[in-house]
């Protein structure tokens, strides 16, 4: 606690009291509740019982005992160890047991008494903040001389605490206010009563000056009310001062504000933007002083000042809103308000219980390598318990540390929840200057708090790179395998310092492991020396199946000879290699053997082509056993010639393994060297047994092929392949061609087809080749092949038909259909073989649809996609229909070949390339018909251009589309047409949609949607729609005339499915406007003709009671209505909607409605006049239906009475009217509240108040500022509202002047509290001296029947039929001045506001240039409150004021309570002037 004068004392939460410790205090402040004790209560629970424990304090208690401010330690320790520190007026500290040495004043035994366990004395002036860090191990404590003081925290075994100053932090300028602890504790924040936020570090008590890289701190607190965080909390004008206290939820995900004006307001965490959106909640009476959330963040705590409150709310997030809100069954829904978007307070139910933040620290050992160190390393940690994770969380290294080698660096995590046991985590880092090199020893895990829980410690010892940043790290020590790994290197080492190892076990792996600190402690992989490494695994691998060493510093290379893995209580396993580690080869694959005996295996390879042999291009080899069993790939370095025979060679090489192998099974040969081939006859194998085996090949290796795979003893086969070459200019090609058979069985080699059975010259135009070539293996059935060439000669570009490959031993055949071009973009293709007929015909019909410009002269392609199969796109190259194809309205009909059926077709794709000079082409349809007669339908009815030159569709079955034709009817009104773009959309009475369409090409006209018009469109759907309900029809506003008279639209069926049963003719009437500002209509089928209403629109005869606006209506039951409607074209007058006038409209509709109870009308707020004051509208049916209708009620003697809730019927002067529906408004539509909803039979008017404001009769009292004002009683507020329009005078607020003005609300407000007024200008001269304000009330009108008939019949209403209730007059005095310093203020009824007046003199120094030509402002501050800013105006000493050596005197006027005896003020200038 911080106390009066510098006492700061520590207590155990058990015993804790919280009393007036000065007996002259004591027996007062029990009769009475604290109003502003604790300015940072940071204990605060969510029961009101464990809020305090023993009596509480009076604000202003001044005793040596006085309680200033409160700080909460979390730390996670037993409850007999947890404890609170306090600050007090006096200024000392303590925690409960042990009395200090030498008590030494009254406060001092009383503590001892009451059982505090520290205190000290470093301040005289009072501790106005104290906050102890998240891990309990700092406190902070900050006095009202400027400084902050910071503390080392140890609670001993037997309740005392050693409790020691280490730092002071000095720089602030003002007392201070807020303070809060980074998570990692390494930084402090602070705010002082100037409105100045500084940093400092918490390690020596520094200024921190680098404010932008404190952007991304998390804070364990947030009290301080300036940071990033929490920039958009402060409403606009604010000085500093409005915001008393905050505080964040630590779930993070709200923030609570308390401010002067009595409100508690919620915002979103954090509080960032331009201005953050926030609720705000009533129910202290004053200032609230200072606002809490309770640990699990349901609860929020405000502490009122004058009001003498503690008030207590219950806060929900978005997740519980509904369970919390089914909870409070006996509560109101006015005492409930939510926040934006995801927040709810309320200040009536019960508190909803959660989890709350737990608090863990990170301890990381690092390595005892003492050259290992790295600067700018990230570091994230993921911890896994057994009840949730924490998902992944930074650890924010702190402030100098170097990760120096054997020392232990700390960090702390905020999880959401508590995890429960850890039994893993997963920890990545990062490092900004690219060189990262880190050897972790080992991590250690404890929860801090609420409840103390660990440690759990992860064993590491791992190296971590740039490459192995990320490791797995599991707890304890009983699941961790330790390993000895000696690694003996050759010759030719070069000391490479990048080498990693991986262990392999039957269902896991270690992970890389980085070799580079060996146990003899020198620099490992020299030349001819071995070196051992620990590897730790966890979890355990149990059994060794492989390794693998990769290096990666590849610069380095060095050669392996073997490696031994040991285990304690394990054999050795012995892993032989004999190979270097390089570029070529930067990893190996190891067996283990349990001896360390090596097999060598020998292999001679022999190669007739001799010329393409070099020593640079030699293959690589690799030998398998079996499937899953192989020895590493072996380069092959030894190249010799034969003695016997020049034009042959010969390969031989060795590799050594740590067991025996048995004999090989097969061999896979590939070519090192880029671009390089060579031709091979045989391979043979000797094993270490002296065993040969042989592997016949007579094929060529070729790097850029796939792997050549040889079996043990395969057996040259036979195969011709024939090839055949297109018809088209230019198809042959004088390039080499290559091929390559790919069977279910295994691949062949790559084949250069050479010699032709046929020609000479291969390869020609319409030339079909034949090659004989033998194929080493049993391939199995073919599925594929791949063929290609080089790209040489003068013509290389080749148009490949098909090829036709047949096994000359088993007599099968497959057939590979290709069609394509092999050129310098594409020189080789993949062709499926299958054993159908060549070729699977399909006939394509191609629609081009009937608009304008649809047709195109570009080059047209397409892609069809089966369920069996795909291939690529065709050209659709003649037209069997036409020879100038894709014309306007045309069919063109293509016949086209694949290699097989496609199966059942799926999709098409079409394409344009853009050629020629219309390019642009729609598409209607396309049919495909398939060998078996199979019709697919694809209805495209789209574009295709330069900017989307494809398009998709799905297919569907010839039998099952339908084709609609749209016919939009444009009206024959006067400016009936649209320039804008249509859209239109059907919907079936299941909900199913067209989806929406753009009705972009009229088959009748080029100008479409013209005066007159009918515009007919078609639509292909791939089904049909279960009977069409609804026609959505939209504009989108665009070109000069957009709106648009539309008469009706027809749809009929053009093309309907077989089993069609729907209906072929349906209308869809409108005859409304659809305009820019009301674009959509919802049309239902109808008559024609539809059916027409008459509506009288009435607007009253006030002063400027007309409107220029577009008006629009609907009117209905609720459940069936007219829809949206335009009133555009007056039947009585040209300039409508003036004062007085009586404007009649035709609106129709598609089908009669079966009663009218309610009308929208609203207007736009467009023209310059757009306010309009509407007295009535009356609907009119004089249909032959209403006639009837009409006669049968007339006929009823109850027909004469007519009800408040019914229609009138009228006949009108003895001829027959029809049916009439009045609907009363006699309100103002304005630009706030344009729309208003009537109700038959209801006055429907607003609750409205008149406001008379009077202007002091004074100089200068007149103002041409705009003013708001906002009336306050028992049941609401009108809401703050500009007075705009006075009904007295057009030049408003004038000297003398009262001016009326009417404020309407939709609730009645109860009795009158109080008025805010606001005086808001551009200009800082506009001032005006408020005199008074009177607010009476006018009863809303009722209306009886016989108004009603009197109305609808177009007649005055008689007196008799209206009822008026007086109501009082609330007078508002106010006789004083706003001005934009001082523009606001809040006035209470009936002279209750005191008006005091201030004499302010003030004495300018003698020193040169002492005066100012400023603006000078003062305030005043008193026990009971403060005043607002006043300027200094007039002097009633001197003219030129404020000069050197004048004394200027000045008179201030004061609305409000009596502040008290003055204790403090405050004076500035804005800086103005030239001095």
């Amino acid at each position: 606690v911080g106390h009066v004068a510098g006492y700061v004392s520590f207590w155990k939460m058990e015993t804790m009291y919280v009393t007036a410790l000065d007996k002259r205090f004591e027996d007062d402040q029990r009769k009475r509740q604290a109003t502003a004790l604790a300015k940072d209560s940071g204990a605060w629970d969510s029961k009101p019982n464990e809020f305090w424990r023993g009596d509480t304090l009076q604000k202003g208690a001044r005793g040596a005992g006085s309680k200033r401010s409160m700080g909460f330690s979390s730390t996670s320790l037993d409850s007999s160890k947890r404890s609170k520190s306090f600050g007090s007026v006096s200024g000392e500290m303590r925690m409960l047991k042990g009395a200090p040495a030498a008590p030494k004043t009254p406060f001092e035994l009383c503590a001892e008494k009451r059982g505090c366990i520290f205190l000290t004395r470093d301040r005289l002036e009072d501790i106005d903040v104290v906050r102890i860090s998240p891990s309990g191990k700092i406190l902070a404590a900050a006095s009202h001389d400027n400084f902050i003081d910071l503390y080392r925290i140890t609670l001993l075994e037997d309740g005392h605490a050693n409790v020691k100053k280490y730092a002071t932090c000095t720089g602030h300028s003002s007392y201070v206010t807020h303070i809060d602890f980074s998570i990692d504790e390494t930084l402090l924040q602070s705010t002082a009563g100037d409105n100045e936020l500084l940093y400092w570090n918490t390690n020596d008590g520094k200024q921190n000056p680098q404010t932008f890289a404190m952007r991304e701190t998390q804070w364990s607190t947030v009290s301080c009310p300036l940071g990033w965080n929490v920039r958009s909390i402060w409403p606009p004008g604010s000085d500093g001062t409005d915001i008393n206290a905050l505080d964040r939820s630590l779930q993070h995900d709200a923030l609570v504000t308390a401010d002067d004006l009595g409100l508690v307001k919620l915002f979103r965490w954090p509080a960032t933007g331009t201005r953050a959106v926030s609720k705000a909640y009533k129910g202290h009476s004053s200032h609230v002083a200072n606002i809490k959330f309770s640990l699990d963040g349901h609860t929020v705590l405000s502490c009122g000042g004058a009001d003498r409150s503690l008030l207590m709310w219950n806060h929900f997030n978005r997740i519980n809103i509904r369970a919390a809100r089914k909870a409070r069954t006996g509560v109101t829904s006015g005492t409930t308000a939510t926040m934006h978007q995801d927040v709810v307070v309320d200040a009536a139910s019960e508190s909803v219980k959660d989890g709350q933040e737990f608090i863990y620290e990170v301890r990381i050992t690092n390595g005892q390598d003492s050259d290992m160190f790295t600067k700018g390393l990230g570091l994230s940690v993921e911890l896994v318990g057994d009840n949730i994770r924490s998902g992944k969380k930074e650890l924010l290294a702190k402030s100098g540390s170097k990760f120096k080698s054997g020392s232990t660096d700390s960090y702390s995590i905020a999880v959401g929840g508590s995890l429960g046991n850890i039994s893993r985590m997963i920890l990545q880092c990062e490092s900004s200057s690219g060189s990262l090199k880190w050897l972790v020893d080992q991590v250690e895990v404890e929860l801090l708090r609420p409840n103390k829980q660990g440690p759990w410690v992860f064993p590491a010892k791992q190296w971590m790179d740039s490459r192995n940043n990320r490791v797995e790290l599991y707890s304890g020590e009983s699941d961790l395998e330790r390993y000895h790994l000696s690694v003996q290197t050759g010759p030719n080492s070069k000391n490479p310092s990048s080498v990693y190892a991986i262990l392999y076990g039957p269902a896991a792996d270690s992970g890389r492991k980085l070799l580079r600190t060996c146990l003899e402690k020198r620099q490992p992989f020299k030349a001819e020396q071995t070196d051992t490494f620990e590897i730790i695994v966890n979890p355990p691998l149990n059994e060794i199946t492989k390794m693998r060493l990769l290096l990666e510093d590849t610069e380095h290379p060095f050669t392996v000879e073997k490696a031994i893995l040991r285990r304690s209580g394990c054999n050795d396993l012995f892993f032989s290699c004999h190979r270097a580690l390089d570029a070529t080869n930067p990893f190996l694959l190891l067996s283990p053997s349990e001896t360390d005996e090596t097999f060598t295996y020998s292999l001679n390879l022999q190669a007739k082509d001799k010329s393409s042999i070099k020593s640079s291009n030699l293959p690589v080899v690799k030998i398998w056993f079996d499937d899953k069993t192989s020895l590493p790939s072996m380069a092959i370095k030894s190249l010799s010639y034969s003695k016997e025979d020049a034009s042959t060679c010969s390969y031989s090489a060795q590799i050594k393994s740590s067991s025996d192998m048995g004999q090989p099974s097969k061999i896979e040969i590939r070519q090192a060297a880029e671009g390089t081939t060579c031709s091979l006859s045989s391979i043979q194998i000797i094993c270490p047994d002296g065993q040969q085996v042989d592997f016949p090949i007579h094929a060529v290796v070729n790097n850029q092929q796939n792997i050549l795979t040889i079996l043990q003893g395969s057996a040259s086969v036979c195969h011709s392949i024939i090839v055949k070459t297109g018809s088209k200019m230019g198809a042959g090609t004088d390039a080499n061609v290559w091929c390559r058979l790919n069977g279910k069985n295994l691949n062949s080699a790559i084949f250069f087809l050479k010699e032709s059975k046929e020609n000479s010259n291969k390869f020609e135009r319409k030339s079909v080749d034949t090659f004989m070539v033998d194929v080493v293996g049993d391939l199995g059935d073919l599925d594929s092949i791949d063929i290609g060439h080089d790209g040489s000669g003068l013509g290389a570009d080749w148009l490949l038909d098909s090829v036709v490959i047949k096994n000359e031993v088993t007599g099968k055949q497959w057939n590979c259909f290709a069609d394509k071009w092999l050129n310098a973009g594409l020189k080789e293709v993949n062709l499926m073989a299958s054993t159908d007929a060549l070729m699977s015909k399909y006939t394509i019909q191609v629609f081009t649809s009937d608009v304008s410009g649809a047709g195109t002269d570009a080059n047209v392609f397409i892609e069809l996609k089966g369920k069996d199969y795909q291939f690529e796109e065709k050209q659709l190259l003649t037209s069997s229909d036409n020879s100038d194809k894709f014309e306007r309205g045309n069919r063109d009909t293509f016949e086209i070949s694949f290699p097989r059926h496609l199966g059942d077709l799926e999709s098409a794709i079409l394409r344009i390339d853009s050629s020629g000079l219309g390019a642009d082409w729609k598409a209607d349809k396309v049919i495909v018909t398939c060998s078996k007669g199979v019709k697919s339908a694809f209805i495209f009815d789209r574009w295709l251009s330069k900017k989307f030159p494809s398009a998709e569709v799905k297919a569907t079955l010839e039998s099952e589309y339908i084709c609609y034709k749209l016919s939009v009817v444009t009206g024959k009104v006067k400016k009936a047409g649209t320039d804008a773009n249509v859209f239109a959309e059907l919907i079936d009475k299941n909900g199913q949609t067209s989806g929406e369409r753009k009705l972009s090409d009229s088959e009748t006209h080029t100008d479409k949607f013209e005066r007159g018009h009918t515009d007919i469109f078609h639509w292909s759907l791939g089904a049909a729609l279960d009977g069409i309900s609804t026609l959505k029809i939209r504009h989108d506003g665009s070109g000069w005339g957009s709106s648009w008279f539309l008469d009706h639209v027809i749809i009929e069926v053009d093309h309907k499915p077989d089993n069609y049963e729907g209906d072929m003719r349906l209308t869809f009437p409108c005859k409304r406007w659809i305009t820019k500002q009301h674009r959509s209509v919802d049309l239902i089928p109808g008559d024609i003709s539809g059916f027409t209403y008459f509506l009288h629109v009435h607007t009253g005869d006030l002063f400027r009671a007309g409107t220029d606006s577009n008006v629009f209506v609907e009117f209905g039951n609720g459940e069936v209505g007219s829809g949206e409607h335009a009133l555009k074209e007056s039947k009585t007058h040209s300039d409508k909607f003036e004062r007085g006038h009586t404007d009649v409209f035709e609106i129709t509709v598609p089908k009669r409605l079966p009663e009218i109870t309610q009308l929208r009308i609203w207007h736009d707020k467009s023209g310059f006049g757009s306010d309009w004051n509407l007295e009535k509208v009356l609907i009119l049916d004089e249909s032959a239906e209403a006639m009837d209708e009409l006669a049968n009620e007339m006929d009823d003697d109850s027909a004469s009475q007519v009800s408040d809730s019914q229609s009138v019927t009228t006949t009108g002067s003895g001829s027959s009217r029809g049916k009439t529906w009045a609907f009363v408004c006699r309100r103002w539509l304005r630009g706030d509240n344009p729309e208003v909803t009537l109700f038959v039979g209801e006055e429907n008017a607003l609750h409205q108040y008149e406001v008379e404001v009077k202007t002091a009769d004074v100089a200068g009292a007149g103002t041409d500022a705009n003013i708001f004002l906002e009336v306050h009683g028992s049941q609401g507020s009108t809401g703050k509202h500009a007075l705009a329009k006075s009904t007295t005078h057009t030049d408003k607020f004038e000297k003398g002047h009262r001016d009326v003005f009417h404020i309407e609300t939709n609730h009645f407000l109860g009795k009158l509290d109080k008025i805010e007024v606001w005086l808001e200008s551009k200009s800082d001269k506009d001032r005006w001296h408020l005199d008074e304000v009177m607010v009476s009330y006018i009863k809303p009108k009722k209306l009886d029947s016989n108004a009603l008939q009197a109305i609808a019949e177009g007649q005055e209403m008689p007196d008799s039929s209206t009822t008026e209730e007086p109501t009082g007059i609330t007078v508002f005095p106010f006789k004083a001045w706003l001005d934009p310093s001082d523009n606001h203020a809040q006035i209470l009824p009936n002279g209750d506001v005191q008006t005091i007046r201030f004499k302010v003199a003030t004495v300018t120094g003698k020193e040169r240039g002492a005066g100012t030509d400023a603006n000078v402002w003062c305030q005043l501050h008193g026990e009971n409150g403060s005043t607002s800013k006043h300027w200094l105006r007039e002097s009633a000493e001197h003219s030129d004021k404020f000069e050197k050596g004048h004394t200027d005197s000045f008179s201030l006027v004061h609305v409000g309570q009596d502040i008290g005896a003055i204790s403090s003020i405050n004076i500035g200038h804005d800086n103005t002037g030239v001095n």
